[in-house]
């Protein structure tokens, strides 16, 4: 089974962690797998994040929200701010 497949399963489940779990392992350096990494550590490690004056669950949101508009998993969150930072990051990646 690929990690796309094993992505798209876990979400229909209603594993949404586990589906960015599966995407912070991709091996490429892209800007977008940065991010299921890094919300996938904020999710982890949240206390650390605090520590660093970043919000956990903020970085996990924009990672979950980033993952279902990347992979088309439709029902994603409908926090404005995160969508807005998923919008900009795909305009950023259009332009490339």
């Amino acid at each position: 089974m690929s990690k796309c497949s094993k992505i798209r399963e876990a979400w229909a489940s209603g594993d949404r962690i586990g589906a960015l779990r599966v995407a912070a392992g991709f091996f490429d350096r892209s800007e977008d797998t940065q991010i299921f990494k890094r919300g996938m550590d904020a999710h982890n490690h949240p206390d650390f994040y605090r520590q660093i004056g970043r919000d956990p669950n903020q970085l996990t949101a924009m990672a979950l929200q980033l993952l279902a508009v990347k992979f088309r998993l439709g029902e994603a969150d409908q926090d404005t701010d995160t969508n807005r930072l998923v919008e900009s990051r795909q305009g950023q990646t259009a332009r490339r």
